[in-house]
């Protein structure tokens, strides 16, 4: 009787678990910077702040994402000048957003699809308004159930091909 009733609890915690939406765990305080800034600004802006990735801009409109991976590959890793390289020419683009009212799931599926660990979240009717960073951390912190959900469906993306459905968008 008691194992029941614990396994109606667990299934009761992935089920609510599974209902959040990206704008319930995202990270609303995303530092951005402009894209002709030089990386090495950049990486002591990222070591200042603790952070391991800025959304990039150009005026108001988001151009790319500049991540720690970024830096070390395409910086550091060729031997290039940090102060001479600027942002816009070792940025990932086109940068995958999603909107914050999309299941906290379907996120995770694009971000494991894609290989990515954030996803910054835009809002407005023409998603023109950044309003968080979502990261693959912020969701393993939730809750250990919901990181083992997230290992499940990693492994089935190995054996099934992804759904044409569009739950994401690229700028």
């Amino acid at each position: 009787m008691t194992f029941i009733f614990i396994r109606h609890l667990y299934e009761q915690s992935l089920v609510t678990i599974m209902e959040l939406r990206v704008e319930d765990v995202m990270n609303k305080n995303v530092i951005t910077i402009e894209s002709d800034y030089s990386t090495k600004y950049a990486a002591r802006v990222m070591s200042s702040l603790q952070i391991s990735c800025l959304v990039v801009k150009s005026g108001n409109t988001v151009v790319g994402i500049l991540t720690e991976r970024d830096l070390v590959s395409r910086v550091v890793a060729t031997g290039e000048e940090s102060e001479k390289v600027l942002i816009c020419d070792v940025m990932s683009q086109p940068v995958v957003i999603v909107r914050p009212n999309i299941p906290l799931e379907k996120a995770v599926l694009v971000m494991l699809t894609r290989h990515i660990k954030k996803l910054p979240v835009m809002a407005g009717k023409n998603k023109e308004r950044l309003v968080g960073i979502l990261s693959l951390t912020d969701v393993a912190k939730l809750h250990p159930t919901l990181y083992a959900r997230m290992k499940e469906l990693d492994q089935a993306m190995m054996s099934e091909p992804v759904s044409e459905e569009i739950d994401f968008y690229i700028r």
